[in-house]
């Protein structure tokens, strides 16, 4: 048995999509996850589950368009969320909990190594029937999709205990108007229709009975259910989705952590914002009140209309002198702005900006904590003021530094792999980044550098340019003067420091080898 990873999802979600979802009138009886938009009408979310509010029913990675429904759990989206007759009684809330690029990346991958996987089971075809039989604890067979148009029924007949994986060949397959069964004894939990190189998926007139994965396939499915879990580049159609949710064999390997993700803002903070004479050239976010002075938000992002936030502010904003420049301004409390410019978007006071600051800190808490696990592999040496850290790892370099040492370095040479991340988790319950140079080695960018106070609670930045991004968020943070190539994450932040758009890219954690 090959590697194999990620296949929770399948466990976790009913419906799991890359890009757009399009669907009406039917359900989806367990929760759903789409990467791209997702247009429902009339449809039900999570009719079968057990009504939790710290679950998400539904996530969308862009745009969710809902006229008419209900989401029993909660509702995470990217971008906008219009919601038109919808009963949600947990809320819905901006976010981003799944990176669907990176997951389906790994999803296609395992559809690819279970195709490689032995057949070992049996294929027989009885007048217009297809009996499918096996013995082995993990059972693989395969067809092409000339028997699929030729047969009229399917029966699968394996142990109680028996996994088994059909493996679907084809680009284009049509599935329609078949009667598939299980004996008795089958598991349809325990069932995964794999179409490795499938780019289209036409299904009609059936009741599937198990899982699909076809990482690759735009999905078009009406008339019809599906008895277990799907996943899919794109869906459209009127097919129920039945919640019978895939379990992996016993002996997959271990499931490959997703990648981490950092909110999308170049200052993103708990509580207060108090900055002046300086600019944050991305987005900030601020579950308190914020204050600015001779100060300018956004002016590196790309230009829009209105639509795009790239000011969100729990509390109330009081602004004089400055711009915010290309998208709006969500203001939770009041909002008093004195010579204050918005040429591309709107500013709207007493709207909440649809962010959870508190969920959105535990999470960044907990990645602190889970990076500063992580087990250092790069070398760090230190000598007369010069600190310097080496690594070789394609993927993470790790490294662990005492915090007391900061106060003495007067330059911090980083060394690594282009294109590899770096993260240097630094102990101590009071820091300071005084006076220091910076400098990366060639190729390697400020957007994969984690600088991860994990345990800071007073953090002072005063006279430098850090290179990658701070995350403290246990922290208050005195911003004094200099820049950070990267974003901040922190409980509070004051001074005149500013911000240079350099989002944090994902960090891909390695998986370990597994060949079960």
């Amino acid at each position: 048995m090959h590697k194999i990873f990620s296949l929770s999802y399948l466990t976790e979600y009913n419906a799991f999509f890359l890009g757009n979802f399009t669907s009406n009138n039917v359900d989806t009886q367990g929760r759903m996850a789409v990467g791209n938009d997702c247009t429902l009408t009339n449809y039900e979310v999570g009719t079968l589950l057990t009504p939790d509010c710290t679950q998400n029913g539904l996530v969308v990675g862009n745009n969710l368009n809902f006229n008419g429904g209900t989401v029993t759990d909660a509702i995470v989206y990217g971008n906008q969320a219009n919601l038109q007759s919808v009963s949600d009684p947990c809320g819905a809330t901006q976010g981003t909990v799944i990176n669907f690029p990176s997951v389906f990346s790994d999803l296609v991958e395992t559809s690819q190594q279970i195709a490689k996987n032995p057949v070992n089971g049996q294929t027989e075809l009885v007048y217009s029937s297809l009996e499918i039989s096996g013995s082995s604890s993990q059972i693989t067979v395969e067809i092409d999709p000339s028997t699929l148009a030729a047969v009229t029924s399917i029966n699968i007949n394996i142990p109680a205990t028996s996994w088994i994986f059909i493996n679907v060949a084809g680009n284009a397959v049509s599935f329609a108007n078949l009667d598939i069964t299980l004996s008795s004894s089958t598991n349809i939990s325990y069932v995964l229709w794999n179409y490795p190189t499938a780019t289209s998926l036409t299904m009609s007139g059936l009741s599937v009975k198990g899982s699909i994965l076809a990482p690759n396939a735009a999905i078009s499915f009406s008339n019809g259910n599906i008895d277990g879990s799907i996943c899919g580049s794109s869906f459209n159609g009127t097919g129920e989705l039945h919640l019978y949710p895939y379990v992996p064999p016993s002996c997959v390997c271990p499931v490959c952590p997703p990648s981490i993700l950092f909110p999308n803002y170049s200052l993103f903070v708990q509580k207060m914002i108090n900055l002046s004479q300086t600019d944050d050239q991305g987005a900030m976010a601020a579950g308190g009140d914020v204050t600015l002075f001779n100060y300018g938000i956004g002016d590196m992002l790309s230009s829009t209309n209105g639509g795009q936030l790239v000011l969100a502010v729990g509390g109330n904003l009081n602004f004089t002198n400055g711009n915010i420049e290309n998208g709006d301004a969500k203001i939770g409390g009041t909002a008093t702005l004195v010579n204050v410019g918005v040429p591309n978007g709107s500013v709207y006071p007493n709207t909440n900006p649809g962010i959870n600051f508190n969920a959105e800190f535990a999470y960044l808490i907990d990645t602190a904590n889970e990076l500063s696990s992580l087990t250092s592999n790069g070398q760090t040496s230190y000598a007369n003021g010069q600190l310097t850290m080496s690594g070789t790892d394609a993927v993470v370099n790790v490294f662990s530094l005492d915090g007391s040492t900061l106060p003495s370095v007067v330059g911090w040479t980083i060394n690594a792999p282009a294109g590899s991340h770096v993260i240097v988790n630094i102990d101590g319950p009071q820091n300071s980044l005084d006076g220091l140079q910076m400098e990366l080695s060639a190729g390697l960018s400020n957007t994969t550098i984690i600088l991860n106070f994990f345990e800071t609670t007073n953090l002072e930045i005063t006279g430098v340019s850090v290179q990658g991004t701070v995350l403290a968020p246990l922290a208050v943070v005195d911003f004094t003067n200099g820049n950070i190539d990267g974003s901040l994450f922190c409980v509070s932040v004051f001074g005149s420091g500013e911000t240079h758009l350099a989002l944090p890219v994902p960090i891909r954690v390695n998986c370990p080898p597994c060949d079960c």
